[in-house]
Formats: structure tokens, C-alpha cells, sequence
């Protein structure tokens, strides 16, 4: 399956699709990367207080291969604030 992943919310649902695809809980993928089932919930809702490295983990055992693509924007110029969260902040929250 391809989709183009713009927020966290995209992200983790595509992590719970590949997830519910190999037949999965969220407890049985907890177990196997070391982390909470609690965690794995948060990544699935699309939490943005998930360290990109475990996600990254957690998608590349799921087998869900993410792929950057650098497309034409009309816009000209740095995004307009507001567009995207603010990772320096998400970071200073951890």
C-alpha cells in the first residue's frame, strides 16, 4: 500500500494497518522492540511526544517502508509557521 504521510496521524495509521496486516497486537510488537504497549497506542494515534528513532524502529519491524520524495511546491520560500509542529519544542517537552 502507498500514501503520503504529511502528520503523525498518517503515520500511525499506517503503522496500525501494517500492524493489524501481520496479525499483531500491540502488546506482541511491545514485547519484541522493548518498549510499552502503551507506547505502540501513542504511535498509533498519531502522539507527536514519540521519539522519531523508535518510530523509525517500530516501522522498519512492521516492514513499512518509508520513502522521502522532494515534490514541486507553488509555494516559494520557507513554510509558513504553523504548517508543521515545532520540533525544537516537542523536544524540549520530552
Amino acid at each position: 500500500m502507498r500514501t503520503h504521510i504529511r502528520s503523525s496521524q498518517d503515520l500511525g495509521e499506517l503503522i496500525a494497518s501494517a500492524r493489524r496486516g501481520r496479525g499483531l497486537s500491540q502488546r506482541d510488537v511491545a514485547k519484541e522492540l522493548g518498549v510499552t504497549q502503551a507506547w505502540i497506542s501513542r504511535v498509533e494515534r498519531g502522539s507527536q511526544k514519540c521519539w522519531i528513532g523508535q518510530v523509525l524502529r517500530l516501522a522498519a519491524f512492521l516492514g513499512v517502508d518509508l520513502v522521502g520524495e522532494v515534490s514541486p511546491s507553488k509555494k516559494s520560500g520557507p513554510h509558513i509557521k504553523g504548517d508543521y509542529p515545532d520540533l525544537d519544542a516537542l523536544l524540549e517537552e520530552s
